[in-house]
């Protein structure tokens, strides 16, 4: 088609008024306390933010380190164990995502080498760390979680019955650091009264495995109160439990500690573990975890009873597990009261939440 060679007639654009444009004054007002908290953003100078999958991110104190820790590895050199693997958010993410796709029940060293392998250089670690990381996870494996009988161990625990980074929310009431330390205050107030049924069975039998964590969480848990420091917050708790399992018939909870608290398996005893665990506040992490399972476990299982249902709560700091030397090593037990996590349910969420 050719071109026209007539020109065309010129439009002239009509004159507009200039209008100033500005913007509308606000006269509402914005609830900024209403929101999505977490563990983390309870702790001191940490933001309100809805909290990732937990990667041990608290500081860890000064501690003495054995040079050949330290030492750079030589081309080849094999590592000696876990205590020199690297330290560090990286460290902690590795071993969450190994331990989230493991299956404990798997008996051929090949399978589990080839996935600790492909998880090491999936994070940038060296393969020469497949050795070392294999002989953790056999103990992890192996180590009795009961310490009546022994019959509880993460190597009889099926895919079917377990649930890896189980993400929870559930609503809360308006929240302050005075109000937050009171209901901690009056809920372990409640579980001390509740300490007894865990002391002996109803025939007056053994001690229960959860009675001295019992004990021990009421009268170490107020110094964590500590370091709470944040804005009033309500809406919602989000966070996501590493590991919650099913063994007959009872759910416990487990969270993977990398926390590096010295180079030899005899710095992972209960006494540094308690330590560990005021240092990081995790005993409000694991009541606020045991809400969330509490509430799962309520709406999912019929005729459920936390005392029928609920098993407990382990903390497993991975490089300090050795069960050839006595299972108190490297894994912390506690089992909240029944008083103590309802009491903290209808103080968080409210007495007309079921």
């Amino acid at each position: 088609m050719e071109m026209p060679h007539e020109r065309g007639t010129c439009q002239t654009p009509l004159e507009e008024e200039t209008v100033t444009l500005e913007c509308r004054p606000f006269s509402g007002s914005i609830n900024r306390d209403w929101g999505i908290t977490s563990y983390s953003s309870l702790l001191s100078a940490q933001p309100r933010n809805a909290d990732w999958a937990d990667r041990d991110e608290t500081p860890a104190p000064e501690i003495t380190v054995d040079a050949d820790l330290t030492a750079p590895l030589s081309a080849g050199r094999a590592p000696p164990n876990m205590f020199a693997f690297p330290r560090g958010t990286a460290a902690g993410v590795f071993l969450h995502d190994l331990f989230e796709h493991l299956d404990f029940a798997a008996q051929d060293q090949t399978v589990i080498s080839e996935l600790i392998a492909a998880t090491l250089k999936a994070h940038g670690f060296e393969s020469l760390w497949v050795g070392p990381v294999y002989n953790m996870v056999r103990k992890i494996l192996e180590v009795p979680l009961d310490s009546v009988g022994g019959s509880l161990t993460l190597s009889r625990i099926q895919k079917v019955d377990r649930l890896s980074e189980l993400e929870f929310y559930f609503p809360i009431q308006r929240l302050s650091e005075s109000k937050i330390g009171n209901i901690f205050s009056r809920c372990l107030e409640k579980g001390k009264d509740d300490l007894s049924s865990l002391n002996t069975d109803s025939n007056g039998g053994p001690e229960s495995p959860f009675s001295r964590g019992g004990q021990e969480e009421l009268e170490l848990f107020p110094s964590s109160m500590g370091r709470l420091v944040f804005r009033p917050v309500e809406g919602f708790m989000r966070g996501f439990i590493d590991l919650v399992f099913c063994f007959e018939g009872h759910f416990y909870l487990v969270d993977w500690k990398s926390n590096f608290l010295g180079s030899r398996t005899e710095d992972y005893d209960q006494a540094a573990l308690k330590k560990a665990m005021v240092e990081g506040s995790y005993h409000l992490q694991y009541h606020l975890y045991a809400v969330a399972v509490h509430q799962y476990l309520k709406a999912r299982i019929p005729e459920y009873g936390y005392e029928s249902h609920f098993g407990g709560v382990f903390y497993v700091f991975l490089r300090g597990v050795d069960p050839a030397k006595g299972r108190d090593y490297g894994v912390y037990r506690c089992r909240p009261t029944a008083a103590s996590i309802e009491g903290l349910r209808s103080d968080l969420i409210g007495q007309g939440e079921r």
